[in-house]
């Protein structure tokens, strides 16, 4: 049987605030060292999925150096902007993430960064939600005309959400805007 595991948020909470966190090579380390004590014992058929977006500022270098096989979040994430045709997109997500434009980890599309109040605004807004785990009609309305808005002054494609707790303000049945969720991506990928 399958046995898939999540190291979840290596530095997701710290990150949220953090302008530069610890080197990738340094958080992969650490991540392949504590597998073994997470896991035991490891067997042949068990793989990594972090399902969170900030973690994956270390992929390569975990990927790397992982004894087991690590679902990269941006795989799907590619393949789903390739088969939409999408061009320009921007992200939604921390500063961290929406400033490293995804730690250049998707390049075949031109990444559009929000203006920096749009910015403040969109990483303020996350690390609300990641805080209370509850989202507010002002915040589904404020960053749904936000992203209308990015769309339309910038003629974009699409947003990426690259968030997950962006789920607790946007899903396939209330949202009105052209976007794509990493997280949602990734679950159905692992």
């Amino acid at each position: 049987m399958n046995r898939t595991f999540a190291l979840i948020g290596l530095l997701a909470a710290s990150s949220l605030a953090a302008q530069q966190p610890p080197p990738p090579p340094a958080v992969a380390k650490f991540t392949v060292a504590g597998i073994p004590v997470i896991l035991k014992p490891i067997t042949a058929n068990e793989v990594i999925a972090i399902p969170a977006v900030t973690p994956h500022f270390c992929v390569r270098e975990l990927m790397a150096t992982s004894p087991l096989p690590v679902f990269n979040i941006f795989e799907p994430l590619v393949q789903e902007l390739a088969a939409r045709k999408a061009r320009r997109v921007a992200v939604f997500g921390t500063r961290f993430v929406m400033e490293s434009a995804l730690f250049g980890e998707v390049n075949e599309v031109e990444m559009v960064k929000p203006q920096p109040p749009e910015m403040d605004y969109i990483h303020d807004t996350y690390v609300e939600l990641a805080r209370t785990g509850a989202a507010s009609q002002e915040q589904h309305r404020n960053l749904t005309a936000l992203a209308h808005t990015l769309l339309n002054r910038d003629e974009l494609d699409a947003i990426i959400l690259a968030g997950t707790d962006l789920a607790l303000l946007f899903n396939d049945t209330h949202t009105d805007f052209p976007c794509i969720d990493c997280a949602a991506l990734h679950l159905k990928r692992s």
